[in-house]
């Protein structure tokens, strides 16, 4: 379930919530997990757009941690179906980077 608010016309706000249902085969234990992630966006020119996000949810093998990670970037729309985004971000262990072409 996502759900946003735009204020003042260049900042939004987002909070998306989830519920999986994993199930478990034959051995194993898995838990469902509850995840979420709160975050904003601020456009500071068309076509450009910063973002920030921080995302966690429940872990699905018990004994583990409950996964968390931090995320930021930048949005650049170069013609209404193409958009470029840069990435950054730090979960538990692992650094992320990255590109992504949307269309």
């Amino acid at each position: 379930m996502s759900f946003s608010k735009t204020f003042a016309q260049r900042l939004v706000a987002y909070l998306d919530v989830a519920y999986t249902f994993v199930g478990s085969p034959p051995g194993t234990n898995f838990n469902n997990p509850f995840g979420w992630s709160i975050g904003t966006a601020y456009l500071v020119a068309q076509p450009l757009a910063l973002f920030g996000f921080l995302d966690g949810a429940t872990a699905i093998s018990p004994g583990r941690d409950n996964p968390l990670e931090l995320r930021f970037g930048a949005e650049y729309k170069v013609v209404k179906a193409v958009r470029l985004t840069g990435l950054a971000g730090r979960s538990e262990s692992v650094k992320i980077r990255g590109v992504q072409l949307d269309q």
